[in-house]
């Protein structure tokens, strides 16, 4: 369909011509141009936040179509779903006009195949990323109500005492930018519990069900810390499984069934998507 198509959840016709017209609509990391069309899996973002405009064109719960957590998903053979070490100075876009970027460093691996990032890290931080083509993911793993944990591995500048340890944990008031109806506004709000324990010395491990732009460092810094390092370890039921600096692969069937099972929960929960940032 047309690409002005992608937002008529929360705007008018004219509305969603503008955003096109004033270049603030991407399609895998280029700019959007009038008329132009989209198709399944392409990554469509509004003023840079990703915008969940695909939904499945096939009832997921009928017994023909999943039968089980170990069945494949519809079209799945169409889709790419890799997962990335990420190394610092990576711009997590797809842009390749950016020094950096993702597509950089993976197309001429990929051959020229388009995948997008589920979520990102900011470009300091390294670890675990998410890569696909299939445009059904982002819903299905970044929305907080669904639950998915990530795991990151923090170093601070210097030891986080015990009584900011359980203030981390039991939520910090931070500022971030959240996107509502088409519009970025200011969201000021404590964060949601989290699990954070000492690794070693200066280093936290810290587990977060949500994903708010920036989040470790601004929780650490409203304490007085600033972060050093920052490394993702797992994301929803997806490791990095002795993957080097820089090296990508496929998912693993493990991971598939993991996908599959969230894809299967987000499809009868709405669309609206939470971008996360390390």
């Amino acid at each position: 369909m047309r690409v002005n198509k992608c937002f008529r959840a929360f705007a008018s016709r004219r509305e969603s011509d503008s955003f096109v017209a004033d270049g603030r609509v991407t399609i895998n990391g280029a700019t959007a141009q009038p008329g132009q069309l989209v198709r399944p899996g392409d990554d469509v973002r509004l003023d840079g936040k990703p915008v969940s405009w695909s939904r499945l064109q096939v009832d997921l719960h009928q017994e023909d179509v999943f039968v089980s957590s170990a069945s494949p998903l519809p079209l799945e053979s169409s889709f790419r779903y890799l997962k990335l070490n990420k190394q610092a100075g990576v711009t997590c876009t797809m842009d390749d006009r950016v020094a950096g970027s993702l597509a950089q460093v993976l197309s001429p691996q990929l051959g020229g195949e388009r995948v997008f990032s589920v979520g990102r890290l900011d470009k300091e931080s390294t670890g675990l990323l998410l890569l696909t083509s299939d445009g059904r993911v982002p819903n299905a793993v970044l929305r907080s109500a669904n639950g998915h944990e990530k795991l990151y591995r923090v170093r601070t500048d210097k030891r986080v005492s015990d009584a900011d340890m359980a203030q981390l944990a039991s939520g910090v008031v931070i500022t971030t930018v959240a996107q509502s109806d088409g519009a970025r506004k200011p969201l000021t709000a404590a964060t949601k519990p989290c699990t954070v324990v000492r690794a070693a010395g200066r280093e936290l491990l810290f587990t977060l069900r949500e994903g708010r732009n920036r989040q470790i460092r601004k929780m650490t810094a409203a304490l007085g810390y600033e972060v050093q390092e920052l490394h993702r370890l797992t994301f929803a039921g997806i490791t990095l499984g002795g993957l080097r600096p820089g090296e990508w692969m496929e998912l693993e069937e493990r991971e598939m069934v993991s996908l599959r099972e969230a894809v299967r929960a987000a499809s009868a929960g709405g669309t609206a998507v939470v971008e996360e940032d390390g």
